[in-house]
């Protein structure tokens, strides 16, 4: 028999009573990873909880090898015994019933089921076929590329069948080429979420009808005569030239013509520059919506209207070809017994939704008592029905923890949203779940973190994102200097100082230059980090990561920082065997 040895249990294991429904609601740097990986060992140990009936569901390939990596680490320091705890700190008492557990753990570690969602539906669809009323014969394909063969063959189609519909594909295709634009309606269908507005051909047709015609701009004509009026303070010449440029192609409309022609000659209209600075669109709406005039608000809304419901030439093949590119790939997919990636959530969805499904939920409960979901913010209703049906629907001693960071729902990933997010919340801790928030930060400085509470305290959220626990500081040692060694200031607002009429290509690559200069002059030493030991350390370039709101600003960064010859790498750059020109290799 071997001595008992107290090894240090993470205090933050007290607030989790893992034999009731938990919420944890974290932010970053507060020890998400750290606190999952410890509640399995906490399930093993203390709850005697076979590793193979816990279910630990991630969101991605990466954070799956890392939490079997974590998980496993962590059961190995228990094993080993190396570190003791304090006397009155927390801690597992390790003993040899505890041991065994432990090593039972271990030796069937490669079998822990630690993956992501799709993993873990594509093994229930293959390990229970009959129950799931899949068919034998059925094959997985890529989305990717079943998408681009209903793409070409539906394209093909409207070039010949849809007339009315051909200039707008004539412009995508010579514009974009057919690789790019399958790529972008690609990305829209990947998402699973209706675009908003979604385009309708006669709220379009209605709202270019709804605009003044010539006559109506005339010298006798009623808009005419009241923008003579409300345009007091404005430029009272250039707002009814573009707005007679304009009555031509609503008059076509009027008089019947084709409603895509017409919405070329108004994307025309609309990209039209007024000024060096501003297009006719935003000009117009611009100064009607300045004008303070209660008589030319109608208009005012009008234009407004005509803005959203015109959309732009990829919001219109958005509406009207991807959904029969949807309608072509099903078909396909059906005939041949095909099922893609995303198509496995909503099979098993479906699966422990039908009727008779009683004994394949009642062999998944056998199989897990107690399931583990993270990122769970970037759930959306599929995944949530499935996690329900499992872990929450039945009574029975089976309880689903989820982690997740409410405020990162307003990134719509793949079609999760906050209300998603809050009804589950809301179900599980009206069934006695209990909520607990993780609010201390391990990656930040103080006065970082005092900086960012002001920042986004209680008036930047509203409706349901909410920011109830201002998150703090879990190592108050943690500083941020410049080069004189005084403290620097947590946050720094850039305001961009320029003329009237610069362009927003000219602004992007002046931010992306800026952003290069400070992060060359941070890497030359102009700041630093002393952790506590009162030794300040060089900050490197892997310490560094710069968000942007979307691809192509991360690709002016780059090649700002090219330019600039500072090392660098996108997190989420298309590889060479995603390009087009694989694909067709394939």
């Amino acid at each position: 028999m071997t001595a008992p040895v107290r090894v240090p249990r993470p205090p933050i294991l007290d607030r989790i009573d893992p034999t009731r429904h938990v919420v944890l609601e974290a932010s970053a740097g507060t020890g998400k990873t750290y606190t999952l990986e410890h509640l399995v060992a906490e399930l093993v140990i203390a709850h005697r909880i076979p590793l193979e009936q816990i279910l630990v569901v991630t969101f991605t390939d990466k954070a799956t090898r890392e939490m079997r990596e974590r998980v496993r680490a962590t059961l190995r320091r228990v094993l080993e015994g190396t570190e003791v705890a304090a006397p009155d700190a927390p801690a597992w008492v390790v003993d040899d019933e505890v041991r065994e557990r432990v090593r039972d753990a271990l030796a069937v570690f490669d079998r822990a089921p630690i993956s992501t969602i799709h993993a873990f539906c594509q093994r229930v669809l293959t390990e229970n076929a009959f129950d799931c009323a899949r068919l034998l014969r059925q094959e997985q394909v890529e989305s990717r590329d079943v998408f681009g063969r209903a793409f070409r063959e539906e394209l093909r189609v409207a070039f010949v069948e849809d007339e009315p519909l051909r200039p707008v594909l004539e412009l995508a295709v010579s514009t974009w080429g057919v690789d790019r634009l399958e790529e972008v309606l690609y990305r829209w269908y990947a998402e699973r979420g209706p675009p908003q507005p979604p385009f309708d051909r006669e709220r379009a047709r209605d709202a270019l009808a709804a605009m003044p015609t010539r006559r109506d701009l005339g010298p006798a004509g009623m808009v005419a005569r009241l923008l003579d009026d409300g345009l007091k303070r404005q430029p009272k010449k250039t707002v009814p030239e573009r707005l007679r440029a304009l009555a031509p192609i609503v008059d076509r409309v009027k008089d019947g013509a084709p409603i895509f022609e017409a919405l070329l000659d108004y994307w025309r209209w609309a990209e039209e520059p007024a000024t060096r600075s501003l297009s006719s669109a935003r000009y117009v709406r611009k100064y009607l919506a300045g004008a303070g005039s209660p008589r030319l608000a109608p208009l005012a809304r009008r234009m407004e209207t005509l803005a959203l419901a015109a959309g732009t030439p990829i919001g219109v093949l958005v509406g009207e070809l991807v959904p029969r590119i949807v309608r072509r790939l099903a078909g396909r997919k059906s005939e041949r017994g095909h099922f893609d990636f995303d198509d496995m959530l909503q099979m098993l969805a479906d699966a422990l939704a039908a009727p008779g499904s009683e004994a394949l939920i009642g062999e998944l409960r056998r199989r897990y008592r107690v399931a583990l979901v993270d990122e769970f913010q970037d759930t959306d209703r599929v995944q949530w029905d499935i996690f329900r049906s499992l872990f929450f629907d039945h009574d029975g001693d089976w309880r689903l923890v989820v982690i997740g960071d409410p405020k990162q729902a307003i990134y719509g990933f793949r079609n999760a949203d906050v209300h998603t997010y809050v009804a589950a919340r809301d179900a599980l801790l009206g069934a006695g779940g209990v909520r607990v928030p993780l609010d201390v930060s391990y990656r930040s400085t103080p006065a970082f973190l005092d900086a960012l509470n002001l920042v986004i305290g209680e008036r930047f959220f509203t409706g349901l994102n909410e920011y109830p626990d201002p998150v703090r500081c879990g190592r108050p040692e943690l500083r941020l200097l410049d080069a004189s060694g005084a403290d620097a200031p947590p946050i720094s607002v850039v305001h961009l100082v320029g003329r009237p009429s610069l362009r927003a290509a000219w602004v992007a690559r002046a931010l992306a230059e800026h952003v290069a200069s400070e992060i060359g002059a941070i890497l030359e030493g102009s700041l630093r980090v002393d952790r506590g030991d009162g030794e300040a350390k060089e900050i490197t370039p892997s310490d560094v990561h710069v968000l942007c709101r979307s691809r192509a600003d991360a690709e002016s960064v780059g090649r700002a920082l090219a330019a600039a010859r500072i090392p660098h790498a996108f997190y989420k750059q298309e590889g060479l065997f995603a390009t087009p020109a694989a694909r067709h290799v394939w």
